[in-house]
């Protein structure tokens, strides 16, 4: 039975269809770039989609997140509603008292901080203390780097330093949009049209009409024009980058490069520098989902210190390595292409390696930094994962049967499998048609962890999963393979 309590993401991960489905549904969404400020018209119109935006992402718990494999778990326990932050296989100790929460993580996992249904903001750091922030919150940003955060209280902007943990009102008014940098000492916001720049404790009014994108450690301001869709960049004075750029560009995570698009060729900036083609061709973006970030007002910042750390794809499937090689004649970047004809793949947290399932069902892996140099590792295949590395590589082929390999050789690991997930030691777990969770590691015969398994997440050295006891909710277990798993609550709901 479905359980109505539980998110349909998570009863939906033992259908291989629905797995893959939703899997494909999250590619697409990266593929296809965010409308960040759609139209960018009249001001009218833009507040409404924002207030729209805030509904949307405070009340569904899609806002934010870098996904980082060594950031804590958080499981709501239905029993007290409180949720829990679990490490390791256990509860840390830390409790949110909510019966809902948005989080979002800093880039390396170390910061996360947590909005709960009651309004209240908090800050984890390292998975073992928790920082009362404040309560009454609206909405929140957090640095990609430090871990503070920007949060909106009443009528007031505040930033909380999460190093020294101390706490201070920014301005007071009507705040729209606002940024902080990733050390998180500057925020840029907007105010009744007006941009202004907090930094070292002052404020200053910086422009007119104008949305701002990011904010960079050294002060650098991006800002799109919102009647003429210009993109413009701020030191001491405004310059023009480009003019009439569509709603196609994203951010590092360093706030200090843009790449964007005018409908026909992609451009970057770097450090408020004036615009340099990288492609004639319309460019997406390729990455895995851990780098990708979504603030409340859904700009898209990508975890990595350079944008030539991406990879992009273009809607013929080019995928495009961009060098660091400016030519200044031919006002572009070097960039190696090469065509992989599919939308079903994954990439190595490196960039490096590529895997991915062609129109024919064939599974390849590739070295990204050489082209055409796809090799096949099987056929008939329906599905796959990776480990970050792409060490290790898991796919069920169209019967059923799920093989492990390590991007030469394959072995057969099971059969009549829906879905499984692999810990980053290389150990897979998958769930069976008859809802039998087992693992296997390699060279070894699978053992059985559990029946009726509803919902299963590999989470750092640690296995995660709900089984359906009757009830009305899953009980929770956890724990890994050489100290086993053990009930961590019997009303509950994870959230990954």
């Amino acid at each position: 039975m479905k359980n109505e309590r539980i998110p349909d993401d998570i009863n939906n991960l033992t259908s291989s269809k629905d797995a893959n489905k939703k899997n494909d549904n999250k590619e697409d969404k990266q593929k296809s770039f965010k409308h960040i400020y759609p139209k960018l018209i009249v001001t009218i119109i833009v507040v409404a989609l924002l207030v729209f935006a805030l509904k949307f992402f405070l009340y569904n718990d899609t806002s934010s997140s870098f996904v980082n494999d060594g950031a804590g778990i958080l499981m709501l326990d239905y029993n007290d509603y409180k949720f829990k932050l679990l490490s390791e296989g256990k509860a840390s100790g830390i409790g949110i008292d909510a019966s809902d929460i948005t989080r979002s993580h800093s880039l390396n996992g170390d910061y996360c901080a947590v909005l709960s249904s009651e309004k209240k903001l908090s800050v984890i750091k390292d998975d073992k203390e928790l920082m009362q922030v404040d309560e009454n919150v609206s909405t929140y940003n957090m640095a990609t780097v430090s871990g503070s955060v920007a949060y909106v209280k009443g009528n007031t902007l505040n930033l909380y330093d999460s190093k020294n943990k101390l706490g201070s009102e920014i301005f007071q008014g009507d705040v729209l949009i606002y940024h902080i940098s990733p050390d998180g000492k500057r925020v840029v916001f907007v105010n009744d049209k007006t941009v202004y720049l907090y930094s070292d404790g002052e404020t200053t009014e910086i422009c007119k009409d104008y949305f701002p994108i990011c904010v960079s450690d050294k002060g650098i301001i991006y800002l799109i024009d919102q009647e003429k869709n210009d993109i413009y960049s701020y030191t001491d004075k405004l310059n023009l980058i480009s003019d009439n750029i569509t709603d196609n560009f994203f951010v590092n995570a360093l706030c200090n490069e843009v790449i964007f698009s005018n409908g026909k060729s992609m451009y970057i900036s770097i450090d408020g520098e004036s615009q340099r083609r990288v492609s004639s061709n319309e460019i997406n973006y390729i990455l895995p989902e851990k780098h990708i970030a979504y603030n409340s007002f859904e700009s898209v910042i990508l975890g990595v210190n350079s944008l030539f750390d991406c990879l992009y794809i273009d809607g013929a499937n080019n995928i495009f390595k961009l060098i660091d090689k400016y030519d200044s004649q031919a006002n572009k970047y070097d960039s190696l292409i090469y065509n992989i004809s599919s939308e079903n793949y994954k990439l190595s947290n490196d960039g490096k390696k590529l895997v991915y399932i062609s129109s024919g069902g064939e599974l390849f892996i590739a070295d990204t930094l050489k082209k055409g140099s796809g090799e096949k590792l099987a056929s008939d295949v329906d599905s796959f994962t990776i480990n970050s590395s792409a060490g290790v590589i898991a796919y069920i082929t169209k019967s059923g049967d799920l093989y492990r390999s390590n991007g030469k050789d394959s072995e057969k690991v099971g059969e009549d499998v829906e879905y499984m997930q692999i810990g980053e030691k290389g150990a897979i777990f998958y769930i069976t048609t008859d809802k039998t969770l087992y693992y296997a590691e390699k060279g070894k015969s699978p053992i059985k962890i559990d029946s009726k398994v509803e919902a299963l997440k590999c989470y750092s050295d640690c296995t995660y999963y709900t089984v359906n006891d009757g009830d009305s909710f899953n009980s929770a277990y956890g724990g890994t393979i050489s100290s086993g798993y053990s009930l961590i609550s019997d009303n509950s709901e994870f959230r990954f």
